[in-house]
């Protein structure tokens, strides 16, 4: 997967989607773009569609069309997706450097995972009650 910036590719989508070439971080939904509600969800499923392509699903990671009906501008959107992202996602030259300086990364402990014949033991023998035989 190649890098890219989701800033770029929101304000790309919505001037193609608007056909608006002067659409920007500023340009509001409906005043200044003229979307109505149907724009708006349509504008959504090529948002979603388009990073998607790029192996990033913005529902699954809790960014719906309800979330983003209830934006103003795109700047806000692109916020939100910034938000939904996380900071694992960055893809600017400074997004870049601030995962890798050492202050922000921390090392979590990883935790002990269980033996893979003894989970599956474990859920085959739930809830059979006892060794009673059944005749």
């Amino acid at each position: 997967m190649g890098e890219f910036d989701p800033d770029t590719l929101v304000v790309e989508i919505v001037r193609r989607q608007t056909g608006n070439e002067s659409a920007g971080p500023r340009s509001r939904f409906a005043q200044d773009l003229g979307l109505s509600e149907n724009g708006r969800k349509t504008l959504f499923a090529f948002l979603v569609e388009a990073f998607s392509a790029r192996g990033l699903n913005l529902p699954a990671r809790g960014f719906f069309q309800s979330n983003f009906l209830a934006l103003s501008t795109v700047g806000v959107l692109q916020d939100a997706i910034r938000g939904v992202l996380g900071p694992g996602k960055r893809t600017s030259a400074a997004g870049r450097a601030a995962a890798a300086s050492p202050e922000t990364t921390t090392k979590t402990p990883a935790k002990p995972t269980p033996n893979r014949k003894a989970k599956a033991r474990a859920i085959a023998t739930k809830g059979k009650g006892g060794k009673r035989k059944r005749g």
